[in-house]
């Protein structure tokens, strides 16, 4: 018995020398720990016959996923493959580590042996240790047709039927067999089983085993989203949640109970039929519903970050940043500070300038420190880089922009780069407000204040108003009512002038009406009559006028978010050219303004004379005059048109001064500028450049030679407009200046508009609120452009623990 064990095939073969690697006379150490099958022994009838001897390998234990033990099951003369066995075949199929000796193979003189680089050049293939050794594609074995592409019976062979064991020309096989259209067949069906047994098979065994509890989460997160999508409908409305109580079951209504807009919401959606909130409702326990006020506070606190996150990554990518700031007291009696964003967004060729808003803020201290504090902490607490900080734009509060401890102060000694740009609409209106201190002038505001005041206050007053407009011969203009002088609101100021001077004899026909009442009324009607009925006031109202429709479209231009500082100061400057040229004119064009007077004091039977002189005058203008018209133009026109050419050139200086550093790079004045211009600027932003001044003049240079053959109607006047034709591929340097130059602030006009919102939001109903409850609302309200997704808002409530499982 022993002497049949000892005598086995093997032992009658021995081994060449130097043409077996010494691994492979060794029991394969590749085989996977833990297989359920045991090692299997193959013989010598198992290899190939026509093989070359010096691979004949002796009985070895080979690995289980070695590819050649599915060479003959997969042709058709064999039992096919299962499923599973294609999958293992093809995603765990047994592959050589680096260290591995590969046998030698004696062809003619030279000796050869398969490289392991071939199993990373091509991912196809396959090493296998059975079949005498060699090489197999893993796809064709499996997948392949059993005949070639040439006509007739030619059986597939090299590399599908048999391995790749001659390795002299393995570099040309392998790149042949790559391209053959029996490899491209296979691979596609490799490709398309693995997706298919992918999506049958599905999660993988944890999931499986926890189906129940993903299940249960899926109904969770679905009865959430109906209560996150209220909650936004309310916010981008401006519809208040809250009522007096709001606990409790949404089933338990109380008639003379008010329980708030968001519960009754969700009421109508029950009743509409939302079969997830009931579910939700129904199945879930008392305290964890997630309808109570304090989750109400949680989702609009989270909602609110997300929207922020999402600004300050589209900050993030621009890189470069401006800061629009305001304060303002809400009916609280808190001090609100409002912090936006200005910063160019979008792609190449279609930049656009955005100003957002961030935040509001409690201010605790209104000192120029405590507001840079206060500025300076919005933006790190929202994981901005204030080193990108390039600009600041504020009103001329002096606790804004003093020079030396005002917040633009404070800040610039942080960041010696964020310059300082006085709101445009701010000087614009100062500029009215300084011209307006002429008694005339000023006179005549008042007046215009208390007849609209005192219509408004009235509806009686206003119905009679509104008779007379309709009867009056101008009821053909297109103002149909007075609109209040506001003096913040700069469009409605020179509105009201406007609709008041077309107004003015339905106005005066009414206040006669009014007159004639016993009372307050009556007497008040006299007093208004005595003010207005004059022909000092008629002629200040049409010169006020006169002006007013020339800055009414400058006043609204400069509101817009897309100006820049070079494009404001171009429509600055066309303003102040018509002024100029009027006061070069000063007599016809007050001649005018007189014939439109004349008209309306005869409609009135207003007497137009000047005034007594006398030796010595002390409340009015004493010129001396020929005629009326001459006294007029000289005490109203004249002075009145030199104090707003003086207050446009004033109040505008400093915005021009910073804006003449860089204003060679708009091509609009590279054409007329010289590399000398640009030296202040690259000396400034060197730290943005990252280049020596030469590299950068030179740049220069060639962004100056791309203009100067452009006509001059085609030559960008504006930053925004001149980065869209500067590729930052071609123009590095000239392209991050020209990005600065856009975020430079105009006017405050968008922080402005935030207190309209921020009034909507805290009422005398609702004059107490929460810092992370207001800006959430605050953020949906303003932004309601920006959809934010129930679903991102589960994820990031699931971070904190819940009684509900939102994640797996």
């Amino acid at each position: 018995m022993k002497d049949e064990e000892t005598r086995k095939l093997t032992n009658f073969f021995s081994t060449e020398p130097g043409t077996v690697a010494e691994g492979d006379l060794q029991t394969s150490s590749t085989q996977q720990d833990g297989a359920e099958s045991p090692p299997i022994i193959e013989t010598l009838d198992e290899c190939d016959s026509n093989a070359s001897p010096a691979v004949k390998k002796p009985r070895l234990a080979f690995d289980p996923m070695d590819i050649g033990r599915f060479v003959r099951k997969s042709s058709s003369l064999h039992a096919p493959l299962t499923e599973e066995e294609r999958f293992k075949a093809l995603t765990d199929c047994w592959k050589p580590d680096e260290h591995y000796q590969f046998p030698k193979v004696l062809e003619s003189t030279r000796t050869r042996a398969f490289q392991h680089h071939y199993l990373v050049k091509w991912p196809w293939l396959a090493y296998s240790e059975m079949h005498g050794g060699g090489a197999f594609c893993k796809y064709c074995v499996l997948f392949a047709r059993e005949t070639s592409d040439q006509r007739g019976p030619n059986f597939l062979g090299v590399l599908v039927a048999k391995p790749l064991n001659k390795y002299k020309k393995a570099l040309d096989i392998l790149k042949n067999h790559e391209r053959c259209q029996y490899h491209c067949e296979a691979k596609g069906k490799a490709e398309k089983f693995l997706d298919w047994y992918n999506d049958k098979v599905g999660h993988d065994l944890r999931n499986r085993l926890l189906a129940a509890r993903e299940e249960q989460v899926k109904k969770n997160r679905q009865g959430l989203v109906p209560i996150i999508r209220t909650i936004l409908l309310c916010g981008k409305q401006n519809i208040p949640l809250r009522g007096h109580r709001d606990d409790g079951s949404l089933s338990a209504v109380d008639g003379n109970n008010n329980d708030g807009n968001f519960r009754a919401l969700l009421r109508y959606r029950l009743d509409a039929g939302d079969r997830l909130l009931e579910e939700h409702l129904n199945s879930a326990k008392k305290n964890a519903t997630y309808v109570s006020h304090t989750f109400q506070n949680e989702i609009i606190s989270t909602i609110g970050k997300i929207i922020r996150r999402r600004i300050v990554a589209e900050v993030k990518v621009a890189k470069f940043f401006a800061v629009l700031a305001d304060e303002s007291r809400d009916v609280g009696k808190t001090d609100q500070l409002t912090v936006c964003l200005r910063y160019v967004g979008g792609e190449d060729n279609q930049h656009v300038v955005k100003e957002v808003f961030l935040k509001f803020s409690d201010v605790e201290e209104k000192t120029g420190s405590g507001l840079a504090r206060s500025i300076l902490g919005v933006l790190q607490e929202e994981g901005l880089d204030i080193r990108n900080l390039r600009g600041q734009g504020y009103d001329g509060c002096s606790a804004m922009r003093g020079s030396n401890k005002g917040a633009q102060a404070e800040i610039k000694a942080v960041v010696p780069q964020a310059l300082y740009f006085h709101c445009a609409s701010h000087c614009l209106n100062l500029a009215l407000v300084h011209s307006s201190e002429l008694a005339a002038i000023r006179l005549v505001a008042g007046s215009v204040a208390n007849v609209c005041a005192f219509f408004s206050n009235s509806s009686k007053r206003t119905r009679i108003l509104q008779d007379q407009i309709e009867r009056s011969n101008s009821s053909n203009s297109r103002k149909k009512r007075l609109k209040t002088l506001c003096m913040t609101r700069w469009v409605e100021s020179h509105q009201a002038f406007i609709a008041f001077k077309e107004l003015l004899i339905p106005i005066v026909q009414s206040l006669l009406e009014l007159e004639q009442e016993v009372g307050e009324t009556g007497a008040r009607s006299y007093e208004l009559l005595s003010a207005i009925c004059k022909c000092q006031f008629v002629t200040s109202l049409f010169i006020i006028e006169s002006f007013s429709s020339l800055f009414l479209p400058l006043s609204v231009k400069l509101q817009a978010k897309e100006l820049d500082i070079f494009a404001a100061l171009d429509l600055v400057d066309n303003v102040l050219l018509v002024l100029r040229r009027r006061r070069e004119a000063a007599i016809d064009g007050f001649q005018q303004i007189l014939a439109e007077v004349t008209e309306v004091c005869d409609s009135l039977e207003i007497d137009i004379r000047m005034p007594r002189i006398c030796e010595r005058q002390l409340n009015r203008e004493n010129h001396p005059a020929d005629s009326s018209e001459e006294y007029f133009r000289v005490t109203s026109y004249i002075p009145y048109l030199d104090s707003l050419i003086d207050g446009f050139i004033s109040l505008f200086a400093d915005a021009r001064q910073g804006a003449l550093k860089v204003q060679c790079l708009i091509p609009k004045f590279a054409v007329r500028s010289s590399v000398t211009d640009l030296h202040p600027a690259i000396e400034f932003y060197e730290s943005d450049l990252s280049c020596s001044v030469n590299v950068a003049k030179a740049e220069f240079e060639r962004w100056r030679a791309k203009w100067m053959e452009v006509p001059q109607n085609g030559v960008p006047a504006s930053a925004i407009d001149a980065l869209n034709h500067c590729p930052a591929a071609d123009f590095p340097k000239i392209n991050i200046l020209l990005r600065i130059l856009a975020t430079y602030p105009v006017t405050t006009a968008s922080a402005e508009r935030t207190f309209s919102s921020l009034r909507l939001l805290k009422t005398y109903l609702r004059s107490v609120m929460g810092e992370a409850r207001l800006n959430g609302l605050a953020s949906m309200s303003i932004l309601r452009g920006i959809d934010v997704d129930p679903e991102e808002v589960i994820d990031s409530l699931a971070s904190n623990a819940r009684k509900l499982d939102f994640v797996l």
